[in-house]
């Protein structure tokens, strides 16, 4: 007889096997008697031993049609219902990338594809390469969860995208990101099995719902709220620009590998970090380029890339901050704009631009040495990032009042699409709200306060009628308890009499 069991793919033996790791951590090696799943991916099949022993799993697209099998035997995989639930209700069918956003209850909506527009076309773009690098993308819906009330108490119970053995180090992760404003990542995991690293993508957030366009380009270039981006780059195109650099993040440590069939572990020195980043802005660059995408928004990545290179550096410490030369991938998107000016197609497949990425990553990305120091800047390097500064920020403090309105009504722009996405949704608003506020530019608070009003009425009314409902239940539940004492039956022998009357 064999058993259900529910894990995720880690890693591939060299003798076919797949490592699945079970949610109470237990690893099996498994041969899959049909199709082959991808690294990353959750999987649900039954578990038993074929005739030449080795340890075989069939997969089914569901807990369903495992169950409808016949064969197997259902074993829960914890003691507590709601997670048992919260499995079933994922339905899992693992062999594709998939969206993830909460669904009902605790559990995980998974779809083929995204509502949002803009993770719609970078997962259309990014997608094909994954799955041909037996790679799942696993993308989170981040307006869904930005709609979703989670707190730190029931995070610690949230089942994550591909990550069903409950890993601590991606939960905290996860944890990280929300509470610091959702903003981009892409969440790798690297575990050793046959001597070799095994490496796999948690989740995707491809970006933050609550920057904007000004916060984009100011958190790309590491500005202070001093200054304000000169860009023309609207919020749509920012999203698809950062949805399109996570995913090209996520298949980086197999395309930047020496060889095929080998992972690159990205994340054990800056420079490879630095080389990783390279590659996915300029494979991010050339597919933005590809289809369709303004030139304009493409140069102006370059100039605020190169221009974090100034905004980071520290006069103190007479040199770059931490982690500034990683993100510094200003000649290798440069080197990507001048080749597809010169030898670009728009019909190149995704496969192509990726191919030629890898080569512009390796040809630009600074050399080792450069990251053992912390001063390795040159005077040519930070007088090229000076004037990109120049070119691409204006100074707020010493601006006139004419030139802050005319700054202002960018800001507003950019102000006024994302209250217009949030202001349905009371947890989304008070969130704007908040991350926003931390992020407001100079001389422009009050730009800010008269923009995101309604999300203020929105939040005082959802409070409001919160504390009536809450109100209303305390008292129906003590006119309860007083209706059902005062028809209680007596007890310790007592009896209720009538009180006697005497006439005179």
């Amino acid at each position: 007889m064999s058993d259900i069991i529910v894990g995720t793919v880690r890693g591939k033996n060299k003798d076919g096997s797949y490592v699945v790791v079970q949610r109470d951590g237990r690893r099996a090696d498994v041969h899959f008697r049909s199709g082959a799943p991808m690294i990353g991916s959750d999987v649900i099949g039954n578990l038993s031993a074929g005739e030449d022993g080795r340890v075989q799993m069939s997969l089914y697209p569901s807990v369903l049609d495992a169950m409808l099998d016949g064969t197997a035997r259902f074993i829960p995989l914890s003691k507590r219902p709601d997670l048992t639930a919260r499995i079933l209700a994922k339905m899992l069918e693992r062999s594709k990338s998939a969206v993830f956003k909460p669904g009902g209850g605790m559990s995980i909506e998974r779809t083929p594809h995204s509502d949002d527009p803009d993770i719609r076309w970078a997962m259309d773009n990014f997608k094909p390469e994954a799955e041909r690098l037996g790679l799942a993308l696993n993308v989170i819906d981040v307006k869904s969860v930005t709609r979703s009330p989670w707190d730190m108490k029931s995070l610690q119970n949230f089942s994550l995208p591909a990550d069903i053995e409950g890993s601590r180090r991606s939960k905290d992760e996860l944890t990280k990101i929300l509470r610091s404003g959702f903003h981009p990542a892409c969440s790798r995991i690297v575990e050793k099995f046959t001597g070799t690293n095994e490496i796999s993508v948690n989740f995707v957030i491809p970006y933050s719902p609550f920057s904007g366009s000004v916060g984009f380009a100011r958190d790309i270039a590491r500005m202070h709220i001093g200054v304000f981006p000169l860009v023309s780059m609207n919020i749509s195109e920012t999203r698809r620009l950062s949805s399109a650099k996570q995913m090209a993040l996520a298949i980086a440590h197999n395309r930047l590998s020496v060889g095929k069939g080998f992972q690159a572990d990205l994340d054990t020195h800056p420079r490879v970090r630095h080389l990783s980043n390279c590659f996915a802005d300029a494979a991010a660059s050339l597919v933005f380029l590809a289809r369709g995408g303004r030139p304009e928004v493409i140069e102006e990545y370059a100039l605020l890339k190169e221009a974090s290179v100034f905004f980071g550096y520290d006069e103190g410490l007479g040199g770059l901050k931490a982690g500034v030369l990683e993100q510094a991938t200003h000649r290798s998107v440069r080197a990507a704009i001048d080749w597809y000016s010169e030898q670009g197609d728009a019909s190149m497949s995704v496969k192509d631009l990726v191919t030629r990425a890898v080569r512009i990553a390796k040809a630009t990305a600074y050399e080792g040495l450069r990251f053992a120091d912390a001063s390795a800047v040159t005077e040519q390097e930070l007088l090229g990032a000076v004037n990109s500064a120049n070119m691409i920020a204006a100074d707020l403090p010493s601006a006139t009042r004419e030139y802050i309105e005319q700054l202002g009504e960018k800001y507003r722009d950019d102000l006024d699409a994302l209250v217009q996405e949030h202001v349905c949704h009371p947890v989304a608003a008070q969130r704007l709200m908040t991350f926003g506020a931390v992020h407001v530019p100079d001389r422009l608070e009050r730009v800010f306060s008269e923009m995101t009003e309604p999300l203020a009425d929105l939040v005082r009314q959802s409070a409001t009628e919160t504390v009536e409902a809450d109100r209303s239940s305390m008292l129906n539940a003590v006119a309860g308890r007083l209706a059902s004492s005062r028809h209680a039956p007596m007890e310790f022998g007592y009896e209720e009499r009538p009180l006697a009357v005497r006439t005179p």
